[in-house]
């Protein structure tokens, strides 16, 4: 695939702006760049790079096919270079990557040095599966591509483990060679609004979240939003149709993450079980994994796709803590859809997930996914307790203290300043009303915490809702600060 053309003006990409500074940045430098790009399936960064560069330079796209055999690949790879290049068309497609990189580099080396030329190779785990390519990728950029000042080289790939593993960590020779390393993460909410706005989808904020909730900040899943339907429409057309594009994506997205991925899943459907997570031992109980090299590997693969977070314990020297699953379609995917099977055979019907909104089962899950969504945003949280230019440690804690027995918080913020908020996530869409039953809940976890830590610090008790809470009645004696969802989206 190639564009040609030369524009001044950047490309506008939704929600991207930080990701789109640094690339132009590097597109105005005068020496080669090697840049990585890595994130979850559907994350968009194909789409960033693609719709970035198409219209800077003389723009190459090579695609890896999951699962393709290695002639297949070059052949597609032949294709695309004898597309571009005529003089390749009636030879025969390369033997090797070696050899497809002489042809590659043979090419470009006559085009104009004043003109950009971005060589884009996505999907490089599965270029690179069993094949020589990372090798001849090495030698031609130390021989070659890295002489020429005008070329920009993208390796881009959804299996983040591998990505860092042999592109990010390279120990070869592509060893301190990239010049920038993009880690595509899923949209926050404020970028999710952007993003509809700009695809002319303006939902007031609390139905913003409502989707977030549901898809997270994918953005492909986000695209497939119907325009001028509520949330719980585009939720019902998208998760419980058999056409929808969530129906029956769970089990593709694990494949094209990792490979063997059926540990993987096992590991989140135990982790969807448990609301506030589980321990590495528990986790090895439940899925029957003993403990070394493959477990550590699957749970070091699942947390650097971002698909779980290992909480850390507040106020434990000892690393640990429980790990919890973050990821908000497979939540939902394993709490709602699973079930489902055959839509059709199942009775679902159009009301389907309007009807769930009134069950207990769904607060339930909403309060869970309300958690994961303030865990998200916790730099947000820090920013509306003043908190920007304060070192902090964030985790979870629970523990017991006599006489008042066990607690568990949600979030804890140890500050430098020697103060602790206690944060306490309460998903209501509505206003809350602290009642007496509400407020001594939360002054007994206050004082659970106090006594079982010993801590001398200050306790703030941190109250964070959708809409936050009315200051009333026993409000003061129980809550020190509130967050409500708008500065979520700061």
């Amino acid at each position: 695939m190639i564009f040609m053309g030369v524009s001044p003006m950047s490309v506008s990409i939704s929600g991207r702006a930080p990701e789109s500074r640094i690339l132009e940045k590097l597109l105005h430098s005068k020496e080669a760049q090697l840049i990585a790009v890595y994130g979850r399936r559907r994350i968009g960064k194909t789409h960033l790079i693609r719709e970035f560069y198409r219209n800077k330079g003389v723009y190459i796209q090579f695609t890896g096919v999951q699962d393709a055999h290695e002639n297949e690949q070059l052949a597609n790879f032949h294709d695309e270079l004898s597309s571009i290049f005529n003089s390749l068309a009636n030879k025969r497609a390369p033997e090797n990557w070696r050899e497809a990189f002489k042809r590659l580099v043979d090419s470009i080396k006559p085009i104009v040095k004043n003109q950009r030329i971005i060589l884009f190779f996505d999907e490089v785990p599965w270029l690179a599966k069993r094949t020589q390519f990372l090798k001849a990728l090495e030698y031609s950029w130390n021989q070659h591509l890295a002489t020429m000042p005008n070329i920009i080289v993208v390796l881009c790939g959804s299996i983040a483990s591998w990505m860092i593993k042999y592109i990010i960590q390279n120990k070869g020779g592509l060893h301190g060679r990239l010049t920038a390393k993009l880690h595509l993460h899923p949209f926050t909410l404020s970028q999710t609004e952007q993003f509809l706005s700009d695809r002319g989808i303006n939902l007031a904020r609390e139905q913003v979240a409502e989707l977030y909730m549901a898809l997270g900040g994918v953005a492909q899943y986000l695209k497939a939003v119907p325009i001028g339907v509520s949330p719980a429409q585009a939720i019902q057309e998208l998760c419980f149709s058999p056409q929808g594009l969530l129906f029956r994506e769970f089990f593709p997205l694990y494949r094209s993450l990792f490979e063997h991925s059926e540990k993987h899943v096992e590991v989140i459907m135990q982790l969807a079980k448990h609301r506030f997570g589980l321990t590495l031992t528990e986790i090895l109980e439940e899925t029957n994994m003993s403990s070394g090299g493959t477990s550590t590997r699957i749970l070091r693969e699942l947390e650097e796709s971002g698909i779980i977070l290992q909480i850390p314990d507040v106020g434990k020297k000892k690393r640990g803590g429980k790990y919890r699953l973050m990821d908000e379609y497979s939540l939902f995917y394993l709490q709602w859809i699973k079930e489902i099977g055959n839509p059709i055979l199942s009775g679902i019907d159009n009301n389907y997930w309007h009807l769930q909104q009134q069950s207990q089962r769904y607060a339930v899950w909403a309060g869970y996914a309300f958690e994961n969504l303030c865990l998200r945003h916790i730099q947000k949280i820090k920013q509306a307790l003043g908190l920007g230019a304060v070192n902090t440690k964030e985790g979870g804690w629970q523990g017991s203290s006599e006489p008042e027995g066990k607690a568990e918080i949600d979030l804890v913020i140890e500050r430098a300043d020697r103060c602790i908020n206690l944060c306490e996530m309460k998903f209501r869409m509505e206003r809350l009303h602290i009642d007496k039953k509400l407020a001594e809940q939360l002054e007994r976890k206050r004082r659970i915490f106090k006594g079982a830590t010993q801590t001398k610090k200050t306790l703030f008790t941190t109250l964070i809702s959708p809409y936050g809470a009315g200051e009333l009645g026993p409000y003061h004696h129980a809550v020190d600060q509130q967050i409500t969802l708008d500065d979520l989206f700061l």
